[in-house]
């Protein structure tokens, strides 16, 4: 066995497992699952579309194209027959597929359809096919090319693999800043009104009542917060932010802004509840601005900040679908500014900007066990430097959601409907991967390959390790002046230190051992 070919066979592994995290990522992501227990089979079966269009066809068959060329190349390498190859690659392309799309029914952003399984399946046999007839030389050609290259770039002085990595650095900044500057408020429609309760373009009634509505244009400090909880209000803390406040605790003909900047809120509908005693909402009466609300919509589209601080209690904890609460919206059309909504007992956010839509609801933003009772609750949402906070009831009670760049990057190739915490982190995560993992790659190939000592090799590696996930977590925080992110530091080095780990273990592997070595002489 020689070393060439030992070195193929770990090359068409590695590509395999490439090409098989890939689809997993593409298709699961962000692994947001939602296991309810009382469905039944027959239920959880009915859930699979039987059409796709032609567009989901071949973007479906496409996808497992490279799994079938590296499959198809590994077996190569084993010695196993066409026909064989043919049986194992239709296996596990099936299987696969199946699989993804059984686990697609548990994700609510994803929909399964059965025809997508013989798409996958097809398209790994036309990547057996491709490899067949192609493949065999392409592989070779390039498996010796990176061989030849890698030892040359592992024999390069220190001070040009720096320049490398220092150019490295920049791209990722102006990337991820790119991205970031696209999380702004700057798509918003200034002539929308404030609407509380039925939000009449969808047809979607909130049932429940309303005591106190404040909207600032600032984003509230920890110490402010803690002090609107105390006094139920966003006057003190926040002074001349506060754009528009109501106090809706019983029933009036009308609500005016207690700051002045806003127009009143008025009855629509049924302009008089049948109780007249409480300032309830429901499908037959709500509250509206009675002018488009434009002195807000405009003063958080100029900041891309707020505070939304809202006293509720809902009547029904069972809504079946999302019921917004308070929102910035058209009365004609489904769009919307932003909007504080109800499904069942999660609360939902809507927020507009160029990634989300006019509507906001690509990815609707999800805070789970919210409206567990009928109980009265103090919510306030505050939104800075693509950083939502919802805090429920006290200072301590927080969910956060970071509207990071990988987000961004998600909904511009693989729209997503609905999004936890958790989605977000592996959004974040697998945007890292996307940069960490290549420079995890570049070094340690060279730190495996180099003949130049362990001082270069851990020169690289603390470069790369260490101080570029410092310098890019500096960069990023001076630009957009945010706190400098710890989780997000750690992140960047531990998928760069775990890959030079992963590489130098797989190009160690390809070296021939002793006895290898002795063969070949014999």
């Amino acid at each position: 066995m020689t070393n060439s070919s030992l070195s193929r066979k770990q090359w068409t592994t590695g590509i395999c497992i490439i090409s098989l995290l890939t689809i997993v990522i593409l298709t699961l992501a962000p692994f947001n699952f939602a296991f309810e227990e009382d469905q039944s089979f027959l239920e959880i079966i009915g859930k699979f579309r039987h059409r796709s269009s032609l567009d989901d066809w071949i973007v479906n068959l496409l996808l497992y194209v490279p799994l079938g060329f590296s499959l198809a190349a590994w077996l190569q390498t084993r010695k196993i027959s066409k026909l064989f190859q043919l049986v194992c690659i239709i296996l596990v392309a099936f299987s696969l597929s199946t699989a993804v799309e059984i686990l697609q029914l548990f994700l609510p952003s994803r929909i399964p359809s059965s025809t997508d399984i013989y798409a996958n399946t097809v398209g790994s046999i036309l990547g057996m096919q491709c490899f067949n007839y192609l493949g065999h030389t392409i592989v070779s050609d390039i498996i010796l090319s990176m061989q030849t290259h890698t030892r040359r770039i592992a024999d390069l002085p220190i001070q040009n693999i720096s320049l490398v990595l220092i150019g490295y650095l920049l791209l990722i900044f102006l990337v991820s800043i790119g991205l970031q500057t696209v999380i702004s408020f700057s798509n918003w429609t200034p002539v929308y009104p404030l609407l509380v309760g039925n939000d009449e373009a969808t047809g979607k009634p909130w049932h429940g009542n309303i005591s106190n509505l404040a909207i600032a244009d600032q984003a509230a400090s920890e110490d402010q917060v803690r002090q609107a909880f105390v006094e139920k209000s966003l006057i003190n803390p926040l002074s001349k932010s506060v754009v528009a406040s109501y106090s809706l605790a019983s029933y009036h003909d009308s609500y005016p802004d207690i700051t002045g900047n806003s127009p009143k809120l008025v009855w629509r509908g049924i302009t008089t509840p049948k109780d007249n005693i409480t300032s309830s909402v429901n499908a037959n009466h709500w509250l509206e601005t009675e002018a488009p609300a434009s002195f807000i919509n405009q003063r958080l589209s100029q900041t891309s900040q707020f505070t939304l601080s809202v006293i509720l209690a809902t009547d029904d904890v069972k809504q079946t679908q999302s019921v917004p609460i308070v929102s910035l919206s058209n009365q004609s059309t489904d769009r919307r500014n932003l909007a504080l909504a109800q499904y069942g007992e999660n609360l939902i956010f809507w927020l507009r900007t160029s990634v989300t839509g006019e509507k906001g609801t690509r990815p609707e933003l999800v805070i789970p066990d919210v409206f567990t009772d009928a109980d009265p609750h103090h919510l306030i949402i505050t939104y800075d430097r693509s950083v939502l906070r919802f805090y429920i009831d006290q200072l301590e009670n927080q969910t956060s959601f970071e509207l990071n760049p990988g987000l961004v990057l998600f909904q511009k190739l693989l729209p997503l409907e609905q999004l936890k915490n958790s989605s977000l982190i592996v959004c974040k995560a697998l945007y890292y991967s996307l940069f960490f993992v290549p420079l995890g790659i570049f070094i340690g190939i060279i730190v495996a390959l180099t003949r130049r000592g362990i001082a270069y090799s851990a020169v690289l590696i603390i470069e790369s390790v260490l101080l570029i996930p410092i310098a890019l977590e500096v960069l990023l925080s001076l630009k957009s002046g945010r706190e400098f992110n710890l989780a997000s530091l750690l992140l960047g080095m531990a998928i760069t230190g775990g890959t030079i780990a992963g590489v130098g273990l797989l190009v160690h592997s390809s070296s021939p051992t002793k006895n290898q070595t002795v063969h070949l002489i014999q």
